[in-house]
């Protein structure tokens, strides 16, 4: 079901400040809201009613020549993602 929406955003700190202002329901990845949740700012509701898992890509240029600073950056975003609720990770 599709929602309407009264406001558009395109920072994920501002989608959270708005649900935290009392602008409406959001939904968020788990990664971004945690310490609101465990805070009390924002509070869960339909936790039966989980989203889909969205695929997510890491492009570079060459396999060959990898920046030390890609490899670090791909593996703190693998171990970020493991780490959550249900979080699959699949390397390529």
């Amino acid at each position: 079901m599709k929602l309407r929406h009264g406001i558009v955003v395109n920072d994920a700190e501002a989608y959270v400040a708005c649900a935290i202002a009392g602008f409406g329901v959001m939904q968020a990845p788990l990664a971004i809201v945690s310490d609101h949740l465990k805070a009390g700012r924002l509070v869960e509701v339909l936790p039966g009613n989980k989203a889909p898992p969205q695929p997510l890509s890491i492009l570079y240029p060459n396999r060959r020549h990898l920046a030390p600073q890609v490899r670090a950056f791909m593996d703190l975003v693998t171990a970020l993602l493991a780490s959550l609720d249900n979080g699959r990770v699949i390397k390529a």
